[in-house]
Formats: C-alpha cells, structure tokens, sequence
C-alpha cells in the first residue's frame, strides 16, 4: 500500500513540475524580413537548446515593413529587418539593433555551370537584357531566366546603389516579393539567376558568385572589396527587456557570435540606436 501511495504520489508531482514549467514557459516571435530569417531559424534554434523557458519562433517573412507595423502595433515584442529605421519609426520609440551585415550575392541553380565569377558589366548586362543565353558568358547553351525584387527592396536597393547602370528600367524578370520565394524559385528552375544575402542563398543550396573575381567571404567584407552587403537588425520598442532581451542578449553573446560565424558573417555588437 505504501508503495503504491509512493508511487502515485510521484506520478502527481512530475505532472505538476511539467505544468509547471509549460505555464512559466512563454513564447517570443520574431517577425519581420526573409533576409535573415535563414540565420535567425539557427540562432533561434541554438538559443532555445540551452533553455526551456523561452522558446523564439522565427516565422516566414513579411518584409521588413511588416515586422515594424506589427512591433507598433503591439502583435510582436521584436522585430527583423534589413534596413535602418526610418525617422517616423524611431520617432515611436523604435530601437534597433545591429547584429551583422550580410553580402549580397548573385546566386545560380547549380544547372548553371562553366564559370564561378562575373564582371559587374557582365551581371548589370543580365539583367538589363545585354546576355540572354548563358553561352555568352562562357556556360551552357540555355537561356538565361531571371528572378527579380520589387523596388524597395533591401537586396535590390544595394544592387542599385552600387552596380553602375543597376537601376535603369528592365523588364527581363519574374518579380518576387519575398526572400524565400526568390529563392526557392532560383532553387526549383533550372539556369536561373538571381540576387539574395548569401544565407539564404547557402540555404537553398544555390551557386553563389564572385564578383570580378572578389568572394563575398568575410575577408571580402572587411577588406571593403566585397561592398555588397545589407544590415540585420533587431527592432525592440524602447530598451530591450524581458523576452526580447534575452534572446538579444544571446545573440550578442559568444555563443550567439559562433552561429554567426559558422555562417560565413561578422558578428556585431552594434548600439541601440533609433535609426539614422
């Protein structure tokens, strides 16, 4: 009889201690750009190995204006984005937090072969309909299918600041209004170009180019010979505290710092700051 009294006694109290832990446990998501949302997913994921009682959720993307609106309007404690705020959104009482800069790269389906780098006169000729079968710049004879953003974009708005001539008219591509949907189409249609920060790109499994010659490596970063590169952020209204914190503050850690890392990118301890 004793046994059994211990032994039910026992089944009792684990299943108090496991609601116990399920009701203190809360949930963070972190809404915003498809750009880093590949790199999120794995700092999220390391973060939520070392502890049960936050769990960080990274859904899919709705751009960097979208994670902002839903950060004002009080629906998200943290947002993600690609781009500095913008003064009206520093002017609510936004703080952003810079984590890295990712480059952004010309990526290839793998069907693309014959050639690992492209002149910037070579890539601009792309997509302003200068080339329009792969054989021309040295691959297979195919032709070349390209995969656009819209205006505004954080990717395309590099492309245009600094590739000569980027920014003139074109109407040679498939517009794509998200990240993942870019790549993912890159992915799936063979001899296919398009433009994405490279953990995306690595993350769809795509053949990622150098440009007249220079890798978007980390040495290309810093060196300054690879300036195609976009900003992550993490958006908090006002100082970080609580949940958003916590992850923030992993994030800036050493181990934090190592998923960075191992994604070919430059951690950054970048200052709140409510934009430029």
């Amino acid at each position: 009889m004793n046994r059994l009294f211990f032994v039910i006694y026992f089944l009792l109290a684990l299943s108090f201690s496991a609601s116990t832990v399920a009701e203190e446990a809360h949930t963070l998501i972190v809404a915003g750009t498809g750009d880093s949302q590949e790199l999120l997913h794995d700092l999220a994921s390391a973060f939520n190995q070392q502890q049960t009682q936050l769990r960080v959720e990274i859904p899919n993307s709705i751009g960097s204006k979208g994670g902002i609106r839903a950060l004002i309007a009080g629906k998200v404690t943290m947002a993600r984005t690609a781009r500095s705020l913008k003064p009206v959104e520093a002017a609510k009482g936004l703080k952003q937090h810079l984590f890295t800069r990712a480059p952004v790269v010309f990526a290839l389906h793998p069907s693309v072969k014959g050639f690992d780098s492209l002149s910037v006169e070579q890539l601009v000729g792309v997509y302003l309909g200068r080339y329009r079968n792969w054989q021309e710049l040295g691959g297979p004879d195919h032709r070349i299918y390209l995969v656009e953003r819209e205006p505004g974009d954080s990717a395309r708005n590099v492309m245009e600041r600094l590739l000569p001539s980027f920014n003139e008219k074109r109407n040679q591509g498939k517009i794509f209004y998200s990240t993942p949907e870019a790549a993912a189409a890159v992915a799936e249609h063979p001899y296919t170009i398009g433009y994405l920060p490279l953990p995306v790109a690595r993350a769809y499994g795509l053949k990622v180019l150098a440009i007249d010659g220079v890798q978007p490596n980390t040495a290309g970063i810093r060196s300054g010979s690879y300036p195609y590169v976009t900003p992550f952020y993490l958006v908090t209204k006002g100082v970080p505290e609580g949940d958003a914190g916590r992850f923030l503050n992993f994030v800036y850690s050493d181990k934090g710092f190592d998923v960075i890392r191992r994604a070919s990118l430059i951690p950054l301890s970048g200052r709140a700051s409510g934009g430029q």
